[in-house]
């Protein structure tokens, strides 16, 4: 890690310890409770003893403090080096990073560490979001701003065949998908969680009003979530389909171990709910989780950048689906 040395153990157990003696506090004891959740080794911590003088008659110290008393005027500060610079600069260069109005003042000069240029991503789509259109932008904003401040929110926005709907909700989070490259927006409406691509709404304001979901004929809602969360309740507990098509499906893959790809699979599919994870052999892991159909395109997306490391076993459509692009793939080939 390029910024290790800065941010070790080492340097963090020294800066929490000044802090404390310019607040004020003395003694071994105020110390080692600012120091609670470092969990610093044995040698890290004799040290830090050392090289502050809080071991008695210990010349070799940096004289940082007296008898627990610091000889610095002030709290000390760590500045950033350039190197951390040129990493920030980098990363405000991200067009997402507009969305939350993070100024890039007094970078001007500094050199970036990468541009975006320089990262290829693989395996996503090629249908962003604007992040540079400014009707996105302000959007973005209101809706960021009512799920911290838990306001409600008057959304219009177009969903499928360019059909307008309208709500009155509660947000409740903003997901972000990797694989899509795209923010949406989870809220309550009139009982019924909704979905909404922050890209396809048209307007939305603060609102008062009572909650309510205005869909146009012919597109169905969502079941109450209450009624759900019974149902994800009921399907965590004994894993079995009892409630037909408001049942979330069961997807089920085994992952190998090899090239860390358990640890990836948990990651790639960590915003799913998961059942089960349990060890099926030696180097083999089975994975059970529960998804909505809506998700069905990204699931399809992130099994196969596994390739041959994951094995699916459940639900039957994907398993037909991967053979499909199997026997596409092996007609391309000629086999």
């Amino acid at each position: 890690m390029i910024l290790h040395e800065v941010y070790s153990c080492y340097f963090d157990a020294v800066s929490r310890i000044l802090q404390a003696a310019c607040a004020g506090k003395r003694g071994r004891g105020c110390y080692m409770a600012a120091l609670s959740g470092l969990s610093l080794p044995a040698e890290i911590q004799e040290t830090v003893d050392r090289k502050l003088g809080l071991i008695a008659g210990e010349a070799d110290s940096y004289r940082l403090m007296d008898e627990g008393r610091p000889l610095v005027s002030r709290c000390p500060e760590m500045p950033l080096t350039l190197l951390e610079k040129r990493w920030l600069k980098a990363v405000l260069l991200d067009p997402r990073v507009r969305l939350f109005g993070v100024s890039a003042e007094g970078l001007e000069d500094v050199t970036p560490l990468y541009a975006p240029g320089d990262i290829v991503v693989y395996d996503r789509g090629g249908d962003p979001d604007p992040w540079d259109d400014a009707r996105y932008i302000e959007h973005f904003r209101t809706v960021l701003e009512a799920v911290e401040t838990r306001r409600c929110l008057k959304v219009s926005w177009l969903c499928r065949e360019g059909l307008k709907c309208v709500a009155v909700c509660e947000p409740d989070r903003i997901e972000y998908s990797e694989v899509d490259d795209k923010f949406r927006l989870w809220a309550d409406a009139d009982a019924h969680e909704i979905k909404i691509n922050i890209s396809r709404i048209v307007d939305c304001v603060m609102s008062d009003a009572p909650l309510r979901l205005d869909l146009p004929e012919g597109l169905g809602k969502t079941p109450p979530v209450q009624q759900m969360r019974e149902v994800q309740a009921s399907y965590r507990g004994n894993f079995q389909d009892e409630m037909g098509d408001i049942h979330p499906e069961a997807l089920v893959i085994e992952v190998s171990e090899e090239r860390r790809a358990l640890e990836r699979a948990l990651i790639h599919f960590s915003h799913f709910q998961k059942q089960e994870v349990e060890q099926v052999s030696e180097a083999r892991y089975r994975i059970r989780m529960s998804i909505d159909a809506d998700d069905r395109q990204e699931i399809v997306r992130r099994v196969v950048s596994f390739g041959p490391l994951v094995r699916v076993l459940e639900p039957a459509w994907l398993v037909a689906e991967l053979r499909e692009r199997i026997r596409a793939q092996m007609a391309m080939f000629g086999m």
